[in-house]
């Protein structure tokens, strides 16, 4: 473990989430060497049911999550740390960098900065840090609850936004606290994930729609990007002909096209299943 803190002062813990790889045999091999490294398991099949797994039975008094996707900085956990100094800070959100891409996908995902967190703490609603690097104190689970675990999505929002709305902690960004994420890595995971990122905004919709509004022009910029993509891609198709254009210059258009498509496919789903208009 390569991580640039003292080792009495923090424990690892994993929750395994009915995993189908050697997920569990990996950490108990690790668990000879890691005495802090300790292994959980939640039957239910939730990302947010495996973090309230992992907060219950936490002992510090910081929370900190990342992912199984992401590889941590050896200093993430000091920075995170030095970003609590201030008593009003309740939450503190690390920044999310994209590991080296092998395709266009992932390419994709870094140059747009898909999973930057200054595109969620830049919320039209309520600012909220995306849960692959984020940390929490504990003591905010006691006050507000648990993550919700009916939300397929949005569930880091929820919760950033229930502890604005219920306590006076404050959100903080900390560029230096860093993490390392492997982006998806073909079309339709990157459709699947847009899609699940629209059901769940319809999701908290249902929950927040006191202080959630529709924003007609944000639909209407969307459907004209739509739009704007589809011609692209077929323009420099064409013009592929008669001009150097490389593989992520084709397919950046087509990219676009999918994310946009599938969100908004996924809000047009969550309000007819939900039966909830947020589309």
């Amino acid at each position: 473990m390569n991580i640039n803190y003292p080792k009495n002062k923090y424990e690892i813990l994993i929750v395994d989430n009915e995993s189908m790889d050697k997920t569990v045999e990996l950490i108990k091999k690790f668990q000879r060497n890691i005495p802090q490294l300790k292994l959980f398991f939640e039957k239910r099949r939730s990302s947010y049911a495996a973090r309230n797994m992992g907060v219950m039975n936490a002992k510090g008094e910081i929370i900190v999550f990342t992912d199984a996707d992401c590889v941590v900085d050896k200093n993430w956990l000091i920075n995170i740390v030095k970003s609590f100094s201030e008593n009003s800070v309740g939450c503190v959100a690390g920044e999310i960098l994209s590991a080296k891409w092998n395709n266009i996908v992932e390419e994709y995902y870094a140059k747009k900065d898909i999973m930057s967190q200054k595109n969620t703490l830049n919320s039209e609603f309520l600012p909220y840090p995306m849960t692959a690097n984020v940390a929490y104190r504990k003591e905010i689970f006691n006050k507000i609850g648990y993550f919700d675990e009916e939300l397929i999505s949005g569930g880091d929002a929820d919760f950033a936004w229930r502890m604005q709305l219920e306590t006076e902690y404050k959100i903080v960004y900390d560029q230096n606290a860093i993490v390392i994420h492997k982006h998806r890595s073909n079309m339709k995971s990157l459709f699947k994930q847009q899609f699940s990122y629209g059901y769940g905004s319809v999701l908290l919709y249902r929950k927040h729609n006191y202080f959630m509004d529709f924003n007609l022009k944000n639909i209407l910029m969307d459907y004209l990007k739509l739009m704007l993509a589809f011609a692209l891609f077929y323009f420099r198709l064409f013009a592929r002909l008669f001009w150097d254009c490389d593989r992520y210059c084709l397919y950046e258009p087509l990219l676009a096209f999918l994310c946009i498509s599938g969100y908004r496919l996924g809000r047009l789903y969550g309000s007819i299943k939900l039966k909830k208009l947020f589309i």
